[in-house]
């Protein structure tokens, strides 16, 4: 069995890490913020809110294969925690509305995480798309690519309106990145530039963006540059992938820890809510401190305790539940046959 590359493994880790690092600073992105704080909490968007064009970059460069074990896992997985974080909403008496409660008993058609959901699409569709790449030259895939670039990426940089309302938050972007990865893995990764230029060209472009995200907020333009939709973002994103194609090595350790990390997206509301109802790790909580020198501190290391529970937990409910998804998607593919459409991708 091949092994896995664990670059790409820890970029998966390090991606997880920075979005759980901008949820956590989701309650402070709306108030004002002195001269220090700007500083600080534009450079941490800019360098986290790469996470997420990561992800999906690196699943096109791998490819999408549809199958019925694969769906299964996949809403296995987000139907138990989003019905762990209802229980757990319900043991802390909140308020909760019909719309809440059918949001989490139908968790991808509700897009209670957008990501998950938007990944799906792409997977369900990924026979269509393979088969659509695999027919388009690369001339012609490169005219496709230029086109969506220029309208979904470089139009909302320079003029901030985009068009989907989504701020690149959305199945669009995803089919946009997923297409990305397949072009890098096709045609391979540009020679143009070698390990270290693509390092500088990651930094050059979070440079940008933190410089251009300071000025943004002086006109009320907060993370302007620094969304999911910006072309710095989509540059930055490809330069990781490149470095990750570049870097090739192996570690158990983070192989092992990689395993079903999208799990942690999905229980972090779950995790957060239970850790937060013990008084003392409640005072890790990096909310009570912003403003302060140790705001940071506290919001790394609240985000490596939410990721090492996410981690375990996930390990524990795969354990439990794994072998019951497996053999359910092997008997909806018996009953069934291939989810592939005939496509071969």
């Amino acid at each position: 069995m091949k092994e896995r590359n664990s670059s790409f493994e820890l970029m998966r880790i390090l991606s997880i890490f920075a979005i759980l690092g901008m949820h956590s600073m989701n309650r402070i992105l709306d108030i004002p913020l002195n001269r220090g704080d700007v500083f600080a909490v534009s450079l941490i968007q800019s360098v986290f809110n790469i996470s997420s064009s990561c992800l999906m970059l690196m699943a096109g460069y791998f490819g999408l294969r549809l199958s019925a074990k694969k769906v299964i896992h996949i809403e296995g997985m987000f139907l138990f925690w989003s019905l762990m974080e209802l229980g757990v909403r319900f043991l802390q008496e909140e308020a909760l509305g019909r719309k809440d409660i059918l949001g989490h008993i139908l968790p991808l058609t509700s897009a209670e995480n957008w990501f998950v959901t938007g990944y799906v699409c792409i997977l369900v569709l990924s026979g269509f798309i393979n088969k659509m790449i695999k027919a388009m030259s690369k001339k012609e895939m490169e005219r496709l690519m230029l086109i969506l670039i220029s309208i979904f990426y470089i139009l909302p940089t320079l003029f901030y309106f985009e068009i989907t309302g989504t701020n690149g938050k959305g199945v669009i972007h995803q089919f946009i990145l997923y297409l990305i990865g397949r072009y890098l893995a096709q045609y391979g990764i540009p020679k143009i530039a070698e390990g270290k230029k693509w390092l500088m060209g990651l930094f050059a472009s979070i440079f940008c963006m933190f410089v251009l995200n300071v000025i943004a907020e002086k006109i009320g333009m907060r993370f302007w540059f620094a969304r999911d939709c910006s072309v710095l973002i989509l540059f930055a994103a490809v330069c990781c992938v490149c470095l990750a194609a570049r870097c090739s090595f192996h570690s158990a350790v983070i192989n092992f820890c990689a395993g079903n990390i999208l799990a942690v997206i999905l229980n972090e509301e779950a995790v957060t809510k239970l850790l937060l109802r013990n008084s003392s790790i409640r005072l890790l909580m990096p909310d009570q401190s912003f403003g302060q020198w140790d705001y940071y501190l506290r919001l790394f290391l609240w985000c490596l305790l939410v990721m090492g529970v996410g981690i375990l937990a996930e390990k524990i409910r795969f354990f439990i539940m794994g072998r019951l998804e497996g053999k359910a998607g092997e008997m909806c593919e018996a009953k069934i046959g291939s989810f592939q459409y005939g496509i071969k991708g």
